[in-house]
């Protein structure tokens, strides 16, 4: 009897790469991945993570993802005005099954969705003020490092981007390959 293959099953995510974000985290997001990737096929475990790196011109291409990410930013600039055209798809997103992730000032973005209202978010602790004074009703935490609520998935420091990846490595792939990250 011959045992049957399993079939490969793809995931597949988007990064946001608005202006001012922080071209590290949009980058390292998709290595990360990448190197993912890599150890579970080392691993014989048949997951796969697409990626792709957006900018706000390419949001209406009509493919549904698993996950978007929405990098941290520097620039004041880049999370103190609305971006109709980034939440509106969003919100598309996550009525499709997309699970939401922000890391640091990302959560601006996220805050401003239907899907992160009755939620809790962080952020970094130096945005707080300026995240409550913006969304006054939205529920924060800045003292947590990363909220998991399933559907939406807030990280707080600018660095933070990297334990959003790995929570969603995590999650999509196994526990051992985590482990395997870890180690490179």
């Amino acid at each position: 009897m011959t045992k049957l293959k399993p079939s490969m099953i793809t995931y597949q995510f988007a990064i946001i790469q608005y202006p001012s974000c922080l071209l590290s985290a949009v980058y390292g997001f998709n290595e990360m991945f990448s190197l993912a990737n890599r150890l579970c096929l080392e691993s014989s475990l048949p997951i796969r993570i697409d990626t792709d790196i957006l900018d706000l011109n390419s949001l209406n291409s009509g493919k549904h993802y698993h996950a978007v990410l929405i990098p941290p930013s520097m620039e004041k600039s880049a999370y103190e005005s609305d971006c109709p055209i980034l939440v509106n798809w969003l919100n598309e997103q996550h009525k499709n099954g997309a699970i939401l992730t922000s890391a640091c000032a990302g959560a601006f973005f996220l805050a401003a969705t239907n899907a992160a209202q009755h939620r809790c978010l962080t952020t970094h602790w130096g945005l707080a003020e300026t995240f409550k004074q913006r969304f006054p009703e939205q529920a924060l935490d800045a003292s947590k490092i990363l909220i998991d609520q399933g559907d939406i998935i807030s990280a707080g420091g600018m660095m933070s981007w990297m334990d959003l990846g790995v929570a969603l490595i995590q999650r999509f792939t196994q526990a051992s390959i985590v482990r395997q990250l870890g180690k490179h």
